[in-house]
């Protein structure tokens, strides 16, 4: 069983890499205003990974970010937005290889995969893991610049914190994808770009990081939902 996941994913890793640069995107289609494309509701989805963007962060956030349990913490924010659209249905990974290859992706693009999926990898997943559809997304942090507030001899620094997030959404049947963004923002008292975690699980709500990164992916997940026509 190890070996053979290990093959798994050394192939598709290599897939990735070989078709990263010469294989085209899929299409990616236009304005959210409209409906743009059209899926029938309840088909089988699986998130496959949020990719950090080249947002304005210091090193040493950025060294935070790339944790195995923040990769995993974002992944599973897009999949609950995604899933309390009740547009869709998530793949439940009953066999063991689907859940190892998932768990993967989601690293992997986290941390290594700097090129957004080709189509023919996206197609590859697809029938690896018998979904209809894939979502991953892109993160990006901006922290502006901060004002001071003084209160007595004490000063105190506030940052405003934006994020946008970019969620993409595509179908394995019509070989296109369709990305929306969507962006958040808060303000927090210091510096830094953090994600706060309790019982292992990030934190949505307790600081600016958490608060600006729900909104954004709200925000982009319902810019998806306008461009798509759902038939029963």
């Amino acid at each position: 069983m190890v070996r053979c996941r290990i093959l798994v994913v050394l192939s598709l890793l290599l897939y990735l890499i070989t078709t990263a640069h010469a294989a085209p995107a899929a299409p990616t289609l236009g304005s959210p205003s409209v409906p743009t494309v059209t899926l029938a509701a309840g088909q089988r989805l699986a998130v496959i990974g949020v990719q950090l963007g080249r947002g304005k962060l210091r090193r040493r956030d950025r060294k935070r970010m790339q944790q195995r349990r923040t990769a995993f913490g974002l992944n599973n924010l897009l999949a609950e937005a995604l899933y309390d659209t009740e547009k869709f249905r998530l793949i439940e990974e009953k066999e063991v290889a689907q859940r190892e290859l998932l768990e993967d992706l989601v690293q992997t693009y986290w941390i290594e995969q700097r090129e957004t999926y080709p189509e023919q990898a996206l197609r590859h997943i697809a029938t690896q893991l018998d979904a209809d559809l894939l979502a991953y997304g892109n993160i990006s942090h901006t922290r502006t610049s901060g004002s001071s507030v003084n209160i007595g001899f004490f000063s105190n620094k506030v940052q405003k914190l934006r994020v946008a997030v970019e969620v993409c959404l595509y179908a394995a049947s019509l070989r296109t994808r369709l990305c929306r963004t969507g962006k958040g923002e808060a303000v927090q008292r210091g510096a830094g770009v953090v994600y706060e975690f309790r019982e292992n699980r990030l934190d949505f709500e307790k600081n600016a990081t958490g608060i600006a990164t729900k909104q954004a992916v709200g925000h982009a997940v319902n810019q998806l939902l306008a461009s798509i026509r759902f038939t029963p």
